[in-house]
């Protein structure tokens, strides 16, 4: 999945939790979308359906407690990247002769 397909997929979680869409870019950090500590719950576990894995503990207490340094450039980014390690963990092993 590219970059495009992935900012779209949360934009379209985003606006199932959000009552006010306009906030919704990809500069927006949590603070500017007005999360509250269940709209960050919801989206991660929204995110992780869709993507088919688990975000990190780590990641979700600090969003929780640092939304000001969350941005959605920053989730996709954390997406692409978790999607990439979880190709290169599918791949098969080569065999040796």
């Amino acid at each position: 999945m590219n970059r495009e397909e992935i900012k779209q997929k949360v934009f379209d979680a985003l606006g199932i939790i959000l009552v006010d869409k306009s906030m919704i870019h990809e500069g927006a950090t949590f603070i500017d979308l007005a999360f509250e500590d269940d709209d960050i719950e919801c989206l991660f576990a929204a995110l992780g359906d869709v993507f088919n894995f688990a975000f990190p503990d780590q990641i979700k207490e600090q969003a929780i407690t640092k939304p000001e340094d969350f941005s959605l450039h920053m989730i996709i980014e954390l997406i692409l990247l978790m999607g990439s390690e979880g190709n290169k963990t599918k791949e098969k092993p080569e065999h040796r002769h």
